[in-house]
């Protein structure tokens, strides 16, 4: 082949590079015109708290508690809801109306690796719209749906930091900012798990079961230790029994991990007591030391979330 002369290569040389330059501006243009919008929607539900929609195909919420809650996940379109605290999944509820699980518990201190994948994973695998929830559809759902987002849209970190901060995940649970902002997609050959229903310790399936017990210690105590028009199926004295049964139960399936721990095995002590006076106060109808009681526990379980599981 022959060479050009010196002037004419020089200026094919200048030609060449504003073409690319200009094939260059016009990649920047159409990568801004992409940009996912992070503006995302709550939507008002009277079974699903904290609903939001993130774009047209993820979910988050709280958990799905009555049959009503699966209706309403049926309108929504949704084909998979992704559950991440420690409880069993409603899984029949869910196939009544069209719908499965996927069961992924994660803790409040963070995201595994194998968990991210996880729900990397299932929005390319499941059939989607997807819903994920936490018990209470502020913390842990919300970082899995960011996850869940981030593998959807490719929006990178800033998506993913956007659904926190949109959802009001606290900044007391900093495993979470961490390791949705550290997110990266799974390579195509990572082995990822999807159950229905995960395998869950005694220990995590007992945290479980008194979380939603301190949920219902709190609305009879908001009505003051009284049956209230808007849940006349919690019942006062009985309330409280299953509270203080919860802890009973834990206590007896402490982790080896924990017996040795000085401040857990304090606030278990007092989160016992204190339980156990709470029982006491309600037999007699004496709402003061019932609400001593109370606040003796609510404290207890915060010092012990701080130290064991929040970080």
């Amino acid at each position: 082949m022959s060479k050009l002369p010196p002037l004419l290569a020089l200026a094919a040389f200048l030609v060449a590079g504003a073409c690319a330059s200009y094939e260059k501006s016009d990649t920047q243009q159409a990568t801004t015109a992409a940009q996912v919008d992070f503006d995302f929607l709550p939507i008002a539900s009277e079974t699903l708290p904290r609903l939001l929609q993130l774009n047209d195909r993820i979910f988050s919420g709280a958990e799905p508690k009555v049959e009503l809650a699966f209706a309403e996940l049926q309108k929504l379109g949704i084909k998979t809801i992704i559950g991440v605290d420690g409880a069993r999944p409603k899984v029949e509820w869910a196939a009544k109306y069209g719908m499965e699980y996927v069961h992924i518990p994660i803790g409040y201190d963070g995201i595994e690796a194998a968990q991210a994948n996880a729900f990397a994973r299932v929005v390319s695998q499941k059939p989607g719209p997807y819903y994920f929830h936490c018990h209470h559809g502020r913390h842990r759902g919300p970082a899995a749906a960011a996850i869940g987002f981030m593998a959807d849209t490719q929006c990178g970190p800033e998506g993913g930091i956007a659904v926190l901060t949109k959802a009001q995940t606290s900044k007391n649970y900093p495993g979470l900012w961490r390791d949705v902002e550290a997110f990266v997609m799974p390579a195509a050959s990572a082995k990822v798990d999807l159950p229905a229903i995960a395998k869950v310790s005694d220990f995590d399936g007992a945290m479980a079961k008194m979380d939603r017990a301190w949920d219902e210690a709190k609305l009879i105590q908001k009505a003051g230790w009284k049956v209230s028009a808007e849940h006349p199926d919690l019942d006062p004295q009985r309330t409280a029994l299953i509270l203080a049964q919860t802890f009973e139960d834990l206590n007896s399936i402490t982790p080896r991990r924990y017996v040795n721990e000085q401040i857990f095995q304090e606030q278990m002590q007092i989160a016992l007591t204190a339980s156990s006076a709470l029982t006491q106060a309600l037999a007699v109808n004496n709402v003061s030391n019932a609400d001593a009681a109370f606040e003796k526990v609510r404290k207890s379980c915060k010092s012990c979330h701080f130290e064991y599981r929040d970080q």
